[in-house]
């Protein structure tokens, strides 16, 4: 994804370029954290509207009468508009004020960030920002002195859930229900998806079962989790999105979630429905009472029936 982050025309120093991507990849898995956290109150939840946008740059707390809200709507429009520059070796000799091509991408919005154009907007931030400073410079303090800086609580819950994850008693929470879980709740749940279905009735490799959005409500809405028992849907929402890790396939970003971040899903989704703070016992209680006892049986009569019916 860092490949895609267009900037020949904002930084054309080659060299200046790769000191960016280099900034990039240092702090990849924080940037990528915070750019779901933003995104996941919405949706589609992969993009980022100018909202979510403006509210994190205002949290960095760097305005400035030289750097103000509107450099920021600015940037988010300029952002937006698709273009294509080509390679570094492409670009030789080419006028960089203006884009090779411009691009009409169906799957790119033209009202929010897709990963790369956030990636691209917050070194344009940088550049306004700190305007005498190198923009490979401008962009490291950017990231290090204000993003993750500000961003602190966000990234450390991030690695509270991956601890979380390889806690002994957790694992023990999942363990007796867990080859259940997978084939009476979480396949058939992605099962409502043509693709998979399909799959599944060539017998073919389950492993790529994956769960989308609409198939996460359509989970929450069998087991009530919503409606009855007060799951909020901005947590839905963010129980889904945040374990999602960046991948491309066939050229493509994926969002769909796949089996290990399903189990960390139901994780979240156990600690936003209780007030215990032991968070272990909590796993373990919501594992329990949704999942090993209610939530299996249950969930395995309707999803059977409902995938019928749609068959039929």
């Amino acid at each position: 994804l860092i490949t895609q982050v267009q900037l020949n025309d904002v930084v054309p120093d080659p060299q200046e370029r790769r000191d960016i991507r280099d900034v990039m990849l240092t702090h990849w898995i924080a940037l990528q954290q915070i750019f779901r956290g933003y995104c996941c109150g919405r949706q589609p939840i992969h993009v980022m509207d100018q909202n979510a946008f403006s509210r994190m740059i205002g949290g960095l707390k760097i305005y400035t009468k030289h750097f103000s809200v509107s450099h920021v709507s600015q940037i988010f429009v300029r952002v937006n508009i698709e273009e294509d520059y080509g390679s570094d070796e492409e670009a030789v000799g080419v006028d960089l004020k203006t884009g090779m091509n411009m691009l009409d991408d169906d799957d790119n919005p033209d009202n929010a960030f897709i990963r790369s154009e956030y990636l691209e907007a917050l070194v344009r931030v940088a550049i306004v920002k700190w305007p005498k400073k190198k923009p490979s410079e401008a962009f490291r303090e950017l990231v290090e002195k204000h993003i993750l800086v500000r961003e602190k609580r966000q990234l450390d819950e991030y690695v509270e859930i991956r601890d979380l994850m390889d806690d002994i008693k957790v694992k023990q929470a999942f363990a007796p229900c867990l080859q259940r879980i997978f084939e009476w709740v979480f396949l058939p749940v992605t099962m409502l998806d043509e693709e998979c279905k399909a799959a599944k009735n060539r017998r073919e490799d389950v492993d790529d079962a994956s769960l989308s959005l609409e198939e996460l409500f359509s989970f929450h809405n069998e087991l009530g989790l919503v409606k009855d028992h007060g799951l909020k849907v901005r947590e839905a929402f963010k129980a889904y999105a945040m374990p999602i890790e960046p991948h491309v396939v066939d050229g493509e970003e994926d969002t769909e979630m796949q089996w290990p971040h399903f189990l960390e899903m139901l994780v979240r989704i156990a600690l936003a429905m209780s007030s215990h703070n032991d968070k272990p016992k909590a796993v373990g209680e919501f594992l329990k009472s949704f999942i090993g006892k209610k939530g299996i049986v249950r969930g395995k009569r309707k999803f059977k029936r409902s995938r019928t019916q749609k068959l039929a």
